[in-house]
């Protein structure tokens, strides 16, 4: 029995060795789910993917390495290639649990690592719990913020440990950033105190992947920012350093500047302490700080970031190196510096609530890549801010998108599926599809008037009968009943514009004896300000209905127009 016990497997060993990381997993993953809730309810494709797509599209593989806005960031090009390369039909769900998977590969780096970090999972942990708006979590793009990290890891790694996952950590995150850039002085300065020539390799795998950033930054350099002493003071002083520990309790500027200040001399006072006592974890977590704000004053607007509002991510890898610091005061030397630490800590995280989670308005991915089959002339939104007043536009065409749809390993989705997706909007019909107004409809107008359209927006020659809500001004209200309608075919097309905001606006196919309504049109699907044809199939019955135009929206930019509806064409 002894021997069958001693020649068996160590089940609890197993387990309990897996039972830590599988637990740091899903806490990381849980807290990224509450941070961007509505990125695991409704997935969405963002920001530079509108470029790394095309990238893709006409790359293929070789888009890996394509720089995007001056960076080269290979672990988002890798989920973007895996996500097309499975169903680009289904890109927003793969990415996004992609980048899951990810992110909590990065937490678990920073926990086993061989480092001479204490409190290691803390440490993981703290890396998502910093107090800066949830821009880079959850999203697909932002993922090369996380695996930069690594390369912060490698200058505390132990000596001689791992050091196959140490080289593996500085080209992940020497093609994840231009960060490497700006670490390579500590790079050369540990291969020198240590003399040791895994350091000296390392620093020249860093020196290469950071010369490969170098190369892709060179058309950028004309954009790097150059702010004003007095912005740099109040962006480092205040809103970096006073804003980690100060921000949530509303204190006036020149307190929130008197805490930054305070940060700052006591951690000086305590990275200088550490050097004295040859503890080298605190200056080289010191050091990372200076070469990271650094970095951020030569990227980023330094006199519009805040942590909370525009641009938190330039806040990341400070606020990170930070909690990092005062998870190692809280894990060594004497009590009032525990406690010192410890309470800071507890002070960044009392300025969670008021930025801890993200939501965003609802886009229909499937919907665009149908109607796009469809030769919709609308590009494929892509969201920036959340909001739709902040879209980004992919232009592909039907052929573009059939191609990226082919792509993927379980193939492009069926007729029927197409059709069904197709009835969740409205498509916008190009210019040479349409054909001559059609006659027939009265006009029913209470609020509206002919020619009511915002004088910026010039009206296409081929729109007959304007009729629009902007009477005298975006404050005016009203309706337009439109019909009957005359649809040869049984579809015609039907020329919209809307102002900047759509809220209060409505328009519908309705039953014209009944008023019941037949088919709501979604105006939040159509750009701003620019003319849009939409198709309307409304089969053999169109002589009983009638288009509903509401508009009952008084603020700033809620107006829309119609003209009258068209003939469609088989184009040519």
């Amino acid at each position: 029995m002894r021997m069958m016990e001693r020649c068996g497997p160590p089940v609890g060993r197993i387990a309990g060795r897996i039972a830590g990381p599988l637990a740091l997993a899903l806490l990381v993953t849980g807290v990224l789910v509450l941070r961007r809730p509505d990125q695991l309810l409704d997935p969405y494709v963002w920001i530079e993917e509108v470029l790394t797509i095309p990238q893709i599209l006409h790359h293929g593989l070789l888009a890996l390495f394509l720089p995007i806005q001056g960076y080269i960031i290979l672990p988002p090009k890798v989920i973007a290639l895996a996500a097309t390369g499975l169903s680009f039909f289904h890109y927003p769900e793969l990415a996004y649990a992609l980048t899951l998977l990810v992110s909590a590969g990065v937490a678990l780096l920073v926990a086993l690592a061989p480092t001479l970090l204490r409190w290691r999972w803390a440490c993981a942990l703290l890396v998502f719990l910093i107090p800066t708006d949830p821009e880079i979590f959850g999203l697909a793009h932002m993922t090369f913020w996380l695996t930069s990290l690594p390369g912060f890891l490698v200058l505390l790694w132990r000596q001689g440990e791992r050091p196959l996952l140490r080289a593996a950590c500085v080209l992940v995150a020497g093609l994840s950033s231009p960060v490497m850039i700006g670490l390579l002085p500590l790079y050369a300065l540990r291969a020198w105190w240590t003399r040791r020539r895994d350091d000296a390799l390392l620093c020249l795998l860093g020196a290469l992947t950071g010369a490969a950033q170098v190369v892709a930054m060179l058309p950028w350099l004309g954009y790097m920012e150059s702010p004003r002493l007095a912005i740099l003071w109040d962006l480092m002083a205040r809103r970096l350093f006073g804003g980690f520990v100060a921000r949530a309790g509303g204190l006036p500027p020149d307190w929130e500047l008197a805490a930054g200040l305070a940060l700052c001399v006591f951690l000086l006072a305590v990275v200088l302490a550490a050097a004295l006592r040859r503890d080298w974890v605190l200056p080289a977590l010191g050091a990372c700080l200076g070469v990271v704000i650094v970095l951020v004053v030569a990227r980023a607007p330094a006199d519009v970031i805040t942590p909370a509002g525009p641009g938190p991510r330039y806040f990341f890898f400070p606020y990170v190196l930070l909690m990092w610091m005062l998870a190692q005061m809280a894990a060594r030397g004497p009590l009032p510096l525990r406690a010192a630490g410890a309470g800071l800590i507890l002070l960044a995280l009392g300025n969670l609530p008021g930025v801890f989670a993200r939501h965003h308005e609802h886009l229909d991915w499937r919907f665009a890549l149908a109607a796009c089959l469809e030769g919709d002339e609308r590009p494929i939104p892509i969201h920036t801010t959340g909001e739709r007043t902040g879209l980004w536009p992919l232009r592909l065409t039907p052929a573009e998108c059939r191609d990226l749809l082919g792509r993927g390993l379980f193939g492009p989705p069926g007729p029927a599926t197409l059709a069904r997706t197709l009835e969740r909007g409205t498509i916008a019909l190009p210019p040479s599809r349409l054909g001559p107004p059609l006659a027939g409809p009265t006009v029913e107008a209470e609020g509206w008037a002919a020619g009511a359209v915002f004088s910026g927006i010039p009206t296409p020659a081929m729109v007959a009968q304007p009729y629009g809500s902007f009477v005298p001004s975006d404050a005016g209200t009203g309706r337009l009943l439109l019909g009957p309608l005359r649809a040869p075919g049984g579809v015609v097309a039907l020329p919209v514009v809307v102002g900047p905001s759509v809220g209060g606006l409505s328009l519908a196919v309705i039953r014209r004896g009944t008023g019941e309504t037949v088919r709501r049109i979604d105006l939040a699907g159509i750009e701003p300000q620019r003319w849009r044809f939409l198709k309307l199939e409304l089969g053999s019955g169109a002589e009983d209905l009638a288009i509903l135009a509401v508009d009952a929206g008084s603020g700033w930019g809620q107006w829309f127009a119609i003209g009258a509806p068209m003939a469609v064409t088989d184009g040519g």
